[in-house]
């Protein structure tokens, strides 16, 4: 009877375990993370298969890119995006993209990656490890490009992009 006090006392007295410390933001409340919305996000996540550009073409083949950000914080967004930074940790961006403060909420990158089984892989064919991460304090630098600056948040999103040669010429390449 003495141990049911005990716990009975020990519950109605409040919380034992203190909530989670959320970042403060800019104005003073809460940093809320930035978050991915997936409805909104193209290339889905997933497998994405490009090829090389063909010898002499005139355009490059492109990937384009929305990737739709929700961050309640009126605060700039920046965008890092790595093809095979898994490989190598201390490789840079191969692009870097900022939206500018907005008391809209739900926001999104717009942008085009051209030739990417081209120069950005050695024209490398094969599978390929292509991320996109978004922060809302911007990214630390000498590689450590993924995570954010001090009292920020980051997310990213992967896809695994297979680059392919490209299709023979109609005209048997003559």
């Amino acid at each position: 009877m003495r141990c049911v006090t005990l716990l009975s006392a020990l519950l109605v007295s409040g919380c034992l375990i203190p909530p989670p410390i959320e970042k403060e933001g800019q104005d003073g409340g809460p940093n809320h993370p930035p978050q991915i919305l997936w409805n909104i996000l193209t290339p889905p996540q997933g497998p994405l298969t490009r090829a090389q550009t063909a010898p002499g073409a005139a355009k490059k083949v492109d990937i384009q890119f929305v990737i739709g950000v929700d961050d309640p914080d009126p605060q700039t967004l920046h965008l890092n995006i790595f093809i095979d930074g898994v490989k190598d940790l201390y490789a840079n961006p191969i692009r870097s993209e900022q939206l500018p403060p907005s008391s809209t909420p739900k926001r999104a990158f717009l942008l085009d990656l051209s030739g990417p089984c081209d120069e950005l892989v050695n024209f490398a064919v094969g599978p390929h490890i292509l991320e996109a991460y978004v922060s809302d304090s911007g990214f630390k630098t000498e590689g450590e490009e993924r995570l954010p600056k001090e009292g920020g948040q980051a997310v990213g999103v992967p896809w695994l992009l297979t680059c392919v040669l490209p299709p023979p010429s109609p005209d048997g390449g003559l």
